[in-house]
């Protein structure tokens, strides 16, 4: 997760892709990164769709470029120095702690760990002798806490998947796709890329759903369901593909899967009868 959000934040925009847009953006890196061919069967297997690249460092780089980022470990590293040149212990402690904790979670997500954060900060720099160093960065911090804090909004993915769902079930498929295509630069949940790629089928547009369908393989590779709705697509009618359709059941018969169900024992079966038929 982090080799992929560390390349990801060199590529991003100076100004990043704004906070609402990283797990898209995370989402789009990694299934680049997997169609390259370049993940390892480990790197397969732990891949996932995360919301957050549990490194803040590396989510405030993607979401407002490394130049914020850079400024955000200087005033951290800068205010434990002080902290500890001024035998402030309790406060270079806990500036260590909170730098552990940003390097592999995600307190950012919280407004009253932003505000905590802010505060042992400012409480590092104040160590300092010097009043205008202190006070100095002290307005620094206050003003970029104010700007996340407002600037920091994610969009209600939950929500609005459940009701594009719902448009999927009761055959409003352009509908639903208008929305699913409206959440998609906010999230990494390849499930989305699934509905869309289902909804384009049954509105007869092969290509469109293949392509989605694709994305959604190369997101999270170690998922069988986007192998077995491509499978299904190429054996529909309109986008019939008796080849492709016979590699994609061989996919799901070869794979491992992650955690083993009922779904999955009938997708094979399904794999399976498709594969005796074009013997």
């Amino acid at each position: 997760m982090w080799k992929v959000a560390a390349q990801t934040a060199i590529e991003v925009p100076m100004t990043g892709v704004g906070w609402a847009n990283v797990a898209g953006t995370y989402g789009e890196a990694q299934e680049e990164y997997f169609a390259s061919g370049n993940g390892t069967e480990q790197e397969i297997m732990v891949a996932d769709a995360p919301e957050y690249v549990f490194n803040e460092y590396l989510q405030v780089a993607i979401a407002y470029g490394p130049a914020v980022a850079i400024m955000i470990v200087a005033l951290i590293i800068g205010g434990f120095i002080i902290a500890i040149r001024n035998n402030n212990y309790g406060f270079a402690g806990c500036i260590a702690a909170m730098a552990t904790v940003m390097f592999a979670s995600y307190p950012l997500q919280s407004p009253l760990f932003v505000v905590a954060i802010a505060l042992i900060l400012i409480g590092g720099w104040l160590s300092s002798p010097s009043s205008i160093i202190g006070l100095t960065a002290t307005a620094i911090i206050i003003v970029m806490t104010c700007l996340f804090l407002t600037h920091s909004e994610t969009r209600d993915i939950r929500n609005g998947f459940a009701v594009a769902h719902s448009l999927h079930r009761s055959r409003n498929y352009r509908k639903s796709n208008t929305l699913l295509l409206d959440l998609l630069p906010h999230t990494a949940d390849p499930m989305v890329l699934n509905i869309i790629g289902k909804n384009y089928r049954a509105l007869g547009m092969c290509d469109s759903a293949e392509y989605y369908l694709q994305k959604s393989v190369n997101r999270c590779p170690n998922r069988l369901y986007p192998h077995y709705l491509l499978m299904q697509l190429y054996g529909d009618s309109t986008c019939l593909n008796p080849s492709a359709q016979q590699r994609e059941a061989r996919i799901l018969l070869d794979m491992n899967e992650k955690i083993p169900s009922p779904a999955v024992d009938e997708m094979r079966m399904e794999a399976q009868s498709i594969l005796k038929r074009n013997k």
